[in-house]
């Protein structure tokens, strides 16, 4: 069988190992190596081919943990911290000379072992240059101090997270290469399960994350030095109570439910790593109630005001969500995303279906339902419908432009609008 997979080298014996140079970026990685080498122990390209594909693998995840671990604004997962060490450790490993050893193999480990030494003494100077404290040696040396008999090098606190300083540890000392289940690690795993579990549609999902990410990161950094490194157990309650009450009530609840079902998340996922959740039972609804805005109704005016307003409006499908939401009373989402097989027009008595469509999932807490219109909503409808060209998409969705649903926050918005600044109501109790 003709060779065609990459990085597959066969030997003068016939023996198939797995070899690829590594870029000089991604060489401390990989202990300062300039190729990384699998024997696959086999002279079958079938049983090598198959091999192949877990070196490549376990090529791929060392390159890929380091690009994350490099990336200043990616959380660094105890799991990569840990992989990355435990992959420096193997090229850091002492070599062990067995009982009965010959003279040839003796020479072999004395060579091995001067290698290692200066492995390990290489490792130590990188590290010991990552974390000289540069600019307090520089304020020592302007004032004098720099030289003197006595004076020590001044060094930065090691990362508790630093790969390189745990294979160092794990090396020298027989450290475990383990790590405290972190913040950012519980963010992580938190996002992970709710992108699978939580079946939004895709624009919602992507919203969600980036605000959710936002919110998390921003209570991991208020955390102090180690950010989202900061290991779970060492979340306290107080601060966690410090935290929320920096906001309104509502918004404070909000935040707490986030963060503790985080927590729990976490003690779901991992129960032998399990901690307290310093989040439970600080939400506080009560004074929620009692602080919070009530919305208001429309009066008859108010209603018949908006609705005249609507009605003329100059952007047609924005007058038109309006006026379903204001003869119906559903949400932006639901009129908006309405198909053009729920906007039954032709029907003994004329009605609008509410349901999750190819268009969008009905909003928590929304019922699916089928809803009477009438006059002068249906005629709006049909004038509307009957110059609508149903082509392509347009043959889904009722409405052209903002049946599309990243459009559905611009709906809203334009709506607020037009009660404030067109209608004049400035009482902000009361909402479209």
């Amino acid at each position: 069988m003709p060779q065609t997979l990459p990085y597959l080298t066969k030997s003068k014996t016939g023996l198939y190992s797995y070899r690829r140079r590594i870029p000089e970026h991604l060489r401390p990685s990989f202990g300062n190596k300039l190729e990384f080498k699998k024997a696959l122990g086999t002279t079958s390209y079938r049983e090598a081919a198959a091999r192949w594909r877990l070196a490549d693998n376990q090529y791929e995840a060392i390159a890929s943990r380091y690009a994350r671990l490099q990336n200043a604004d990616v959380t660094r997962l105890s799991q990569d911290v840990t992989a990355q060490a435990a992959s420096l450790a193997e090229t850091l490993t002492r070599p062990v000379l067995h009982a009965g050893a010959s003279l040839e193999e003796r020479q072999k480990f004395e060579r091995d072992e001067e290698a290692w030494l200066a492995a390990i003494e290489n490792t130590e100077e990188h590290l010991a240059d990552r974390y000289t404290d540069w600019k307090r040696m520089q304020a020592d040396y302007e004032g004098g101090q720099w030289g003197q008999a006595g004076y020590e090098t001044p060094y930065l606190p090691t990362r508790h997270d630093d790969p390189n300083v745990l294979a160092l540890q794990h090396v020298k000392s027989g450290k475990p290469l383990q790590l405290k289940p972190t913040w950012g690690d519980a963010t992580a795993y938190y996002m992970h399960v709710n992108r699978a579990e939580a079946e939004r549609d895709t624009t919602k999902q992507a919203v969600y994350e980036k605000k959710t990410s936002s919110l998390l990161k921003k209570f991991g950094l208020s955390l102090g030095k180690q950010g989202m490194s900061t290991p779970l157990e060492m979340i306290s309650r107080q601060h966690a109570r410090a935290y929320l009450e920096q906001h309104k009530p509502a918004t404070g609840n909000r935040y707490n439910n986030t963060f503790s079902a985080v927590i729990n998340c976490w003690n779901q996922e991992f129960p032998d790593q399990r901690v307290n959740n310093p989040f439970a039972g600080l939400s506080n609804k009560a004074r929620e109630g009692k602080t919070s805005t009530k919305r208001k109704s429309f009066s008859p005016e108010q209603w018949s005001a908006y609705v005249q307003a609507l009605e003329g409006w100059h952007n047609q499908e924005i007058g038109l969500i309006g006026l379903i939401m204001a003869f119906t009373g559903c949400r932006p989402s639901e009129a908006a995303g309405l198909a053009v097989a729920e906007v039954r027009l032709d029907e003994k008595v004329p009605n609008l279906v509410f349901r999750s469509n190819a268009i969008r999932s009905m909003d928590k807490g929304g019922l699916e339902r089928a809803v009477p219109i009438f006059e002068p909503l249906a005629g709006y409808l049909r004038s509307y419908n009957d110059t609508a060209p149903r082509t392509g998409d347009r043959a889904i969705r009722f409405f052209h432009k903002y049946g599309e649903i990243r459009h559905f926050s611009n709906v809203s918005q334009q709506l607020g609008n037009i009660l404030r600044d067109t209608v004049g109501i400035m009482d902000k109790t009361l909402v479209t």
